[in-house]
């Protein structure tokens, strides 16, 4: 029964998505707090979006770095949408995740190392789904 199931071809919007989620990388990369951006799910993993997909980011904060131990108010809500400059496949805009990590960094002589262990490991996480 399931071998004569067809599901229906689906376009592949990467291309199209790729200069929005790139420029919003790009603008979080500016800021001080910010250790580290990863493009998670179809724009990072996966290599295809489609009308059913979003884009999911994950963005490593240090809390140190946060003015008075509060969260930056240049952060994004979790989700909001982004109109596309031309429609695509019939969808005019796409949903942005943004999963903001935080993370005090240890002050020692291997700050770096800590750092990158701490954002590796929590890259490996999300990209097997365990976030």
């Amino acid at each position: 029964m399931y071998s004569q199931l067809v599901l229906p071809k689906t376009v592949n919007i990467k291309p199209h998505i790729e200069d929005l989620a790139y420029d919003f990388v790009e603008r979080l990369k500016g800021k001080k707090e910010v250790e580290g951006v990863v493009l998670l799910g179809g724009l990072g993993v996966r290599n295809f979006l489609d009308k059913h997909s979003d884009v999911d980011i994950a963005v490593f904060v240090d809390y140190k770095e946060c003015e008075l131990k509060i969260l930056p108010t240049w952060l994004p809500r979790f989700d909001f949408h982004v109109k596309l400059p031309k429609p695509v496949d019939d969808i005019e805009d796409i949903e942005f995740n943004v999963h903001n990590k935080f993370f005090l960094r240890k002050e020692n002589t291997n700050g770096m190392k800590v750092k990158k262990r701490l954002i590796l490991k929590a890259m490996w996480s999300m990209i097997k789904g365990d976030f």
